[in-house]
């Protein structure tokens, strides 16, 4: 199984990001789950998703604890202790920053780095960091090539949406370093 925590602030999409790659996996013939827990990360203005993908049905539905990648949407969510919290030294971090990995400090070693903020601003006319940063996580981590995830954004998105969320994720799928 493969379990992604994703991290970001109320209005990132950190949701939709989780549900694209949900979506994209299935086309990939995979199981997936995706889900958000309401309480103390809504209070604090984030919000906490988590993915899991496998080859056989899944039934686990409790928080991630040791994820193989976490993303993050808002940078400054790198100075809270628990985003990185459970991470394996061989997981991977994604972090939605102009920055590089090597100015990224966490401790982890495999850092990726992909400006969302940016393709968001040139694609779509509203601010979604974590539907265009499902481009780069899911090259990142092997989740599912590109076509898939198009396909989950046309059945996610109406059609002129569609179209500039897919522009918006080929630029990060191809960007993230």
């Amino acid at each position: 199984m493969f379990e992604v925590r994703i991290h970001g602030a109320l209005g990132q999409e950190a949701f939709l990001c989780g549900r694209i790659l949900a979506s994209a996996a299935f086309y990939e013939g995979k199981f997936s789950s995706c889900f958000t827990f309401a309480g103390l990360d809504v209070n604090d203005g984030t919000e906490t998703v988590h993915l899991r993908i496998d080859d056989v049905t899944i039934r686990r539905s409790h928080k991630i604890t040791r994820p193989d990648c976490i993303v993050v949407l808002d940078p400054m969510l790198l100075d809270v202790p628990s985003t990185l919290e459970g991470l394996e030294s061989a997981g991977k971090v994604i972090v939605n920053s102009k920055k590089t990995r090597y100015e990224i400090e966490t401790g982890a070693k495999n850092i990726y780095t992909v400006d969302a903020q940016e393709a968001s601003n040139l694609f779509l006319p509203k601010k979604s960091e974590g539907v265009v940063a499902s481009g780069a996580v899911a090259k990142v981590a092997g989740i599912a090539p590109e076509e898939s995830l198009y396909r989950a954004a046309d059945d996610i998105f109406p059609p002129s949406m569609a179209a500039a969320c897919k522009k918006a994720m080929q630029w990060c799928y191809n960007s993230v370093k």
